[in-house]
Parts: C-alpha cells; sequence; structure tokens
C-alpha cells in the first residue's frame, strides 16, 4: 500500500454507519466538530526503510470533545474501542494506544487519544 492507500482505507473502515458515529476527516481541517476521528501520521512515519518499502505509522486521534467537565471520559472510551474494532477489519497491526491527553487545535483544547497503527507501505 502506498500512503494514501492506508489514509483511504482506513477511512473506509472507520467510516460513520449509525447516525452517530463520529465523521472521519481524511484531510486536516481548520476546524473540528466531535466528536470526530482524525487521521494523521506518528512519528517516525516511517521506521526499517529499505530500497522501496518500509512499516509507516498511521494515527487515528479519536477527538471526544471540548476540555469540560462532564461525560467526556465515557466517550472517549467508547470511540477508542469502536474504532479498534473497525481497524480490526483492515488487517493494521495497532502499535499502541495512547492514554486520553489534551489536544489542541485552531485555539480550541479537545479531549483526545491516540491510536497509533503499524502498516508496511511501498514507495
Amino acid at each position: 500500500m502506498t500512503f494514501e492507500e492506508v489514509r483511504l482505507k482506513l477511512a473506509a473502515a472507520l467510516a460513520p454507519v449509525a447516525d452517530d458515529d463520529p465523521y472521519v476527516h481524511l484531510e486536516l481541517p481548520d476546524a473540528l466538530v466531535p466528536p470526530c476521528l482524525l487521521l494523521s501520521w506518528d512519528e517516525p512515519w516511517l521506521d526499517e526503510v529499505n530500497v522501496c518499502n518500509g512499516f509507516a505509522a498511521p494515527v487515528v486521534v479519536a477527538v471526544a470533545g471540548r476540555l469540560v467537565p462532564g461525560a467526556g471520559m465515557t466517550v472517549l472510551e467508547t470511540m477508542v474501542q469502536d474504532a479498534l474494532r473497525k481497524v480490526r477489519t483492515t488487517g493494521m497491526g495497532v502499535r499502541q494506544v495512547g492514554g486520553p491527553r489534551v489536544f489542541e487545535m485552531a485555539g480550541v483544547t479537545y479531549l483526545a487519544a491516540r491510536i497509533t497503527l503499524r502498516v508496511p507501505v511501498t514507495f
């Protein structure tokens, strides 16, 4: 798979099915409407590189909501569990799932968690 194919495959697997499923951002948006999933890349982006392939580290950022008192943690836990179930269908390996963290975008602070995957890619 190429980098773009990885993102497209993830977006398809994570795509909303029910009305209350989170929106999936395939590209970096200028603003978020949580709950949503944001597809990006982790560091290092590419690992174990040789002549024409290596292992990429796509990341799914689960954004539960603005950082305010309330049920944000429960929303985040549910989002991460659902995303992991859907990612499993892609055959991509999960490298790690980060704990709940503050995530800032466009001057707004959100509650989020990162699911980092490990995927063989060619280029």
